[in-house]
This record gives structure tokens, sequence and C-alpha cells, in this order.
């Protein structure tokens, strides 16, 4: 009897930590952080009203990011990446995941403007 209730204790102590280390879900996998905004930022999903980008704003696949003239940007991604967004600057991201340990998806289409990306190996 005095094993079993050792043992709960262990369990109860142990069972925590090892839920804390299991991999987070994907939901980081496929959006982009902005750490820097300076100026007029916004981004827009098709269908819905723009909104201003600021420090801390996600962007997912399938948005558009506009920067307006003295405006600038930088968006960070689930693998440390980085993209700087310049002033007079119009960019959708097309497709943004990690697919495995090895892979992964980053694709831009730029309208107008200049993008400077600063891209980490996996």
């Amino acid at each position: 009897m005095r094993i079993i209730y050792v043992m709960t204790i262990i369990l109860g102590l142990a069972l925590p930590q090892v839920v804390g280390a299991a991999p987070k879900s994907g939901k980081t996998n496929n959006q982009g952080v902005f750490t820097s905004v300076s100026g007029k930022v916004e981004i827009k999903k098709k269908g819905k009203k723009a909104r201003k980008a600021k420090n801390g704003s996600t962007v997912r696949a399938g948005e558009k990011v506009t920067a307006s003239n003295n405006s600038s940007a930088v968006l960070r991604f689930f693998d440390g990446s980085e993209l700087k967004v310049s002033p007079k600057t119009q960019f959708t991201i097309s497709q943004l995941q990690k697919e495995g340990l090895q892979d992964k998806v980053m694709k831009f289409k730029l309208a107008f403007g200049e993008l400077w990306a600063n891209v980490k190996k996996l």
C-alpha cells in the first residue's frame, strides 16, 4: 500500500513536467509576427476590413500587407527568418508552413515595393 502511495506522489509530480514538454500545436507554424512597425502598415484578409499592424500582430497565409510612404516593418516567422518591409510596399503571403523537421515553405507575392529576407536554415 505504501508503494502505491509513493508512486502516486511521484507520478503526480512528474506528469505536469512531461505534459509541459510535449510538442506544442502547429498554430505558430503558419504565421508571422511583427517585431517592428513604423508608420502606417496594414494587414488585409480577403473579404475583411484592413487592420492596423503593430508590434505583436500576426499575419497568416492569404493576407495582404501594405506599408505606406515613410512606413516599414519587420516580420519574424516560426523558424527565426525575418522579412523586412520597405516603404511603399505591398505583398501577399501565399504560403507559410513548416512541413516536418527539415522542410518549410514560405511564399510571398510582391505587388510593388521592396522586401529583404533573412532566411534561417532549419
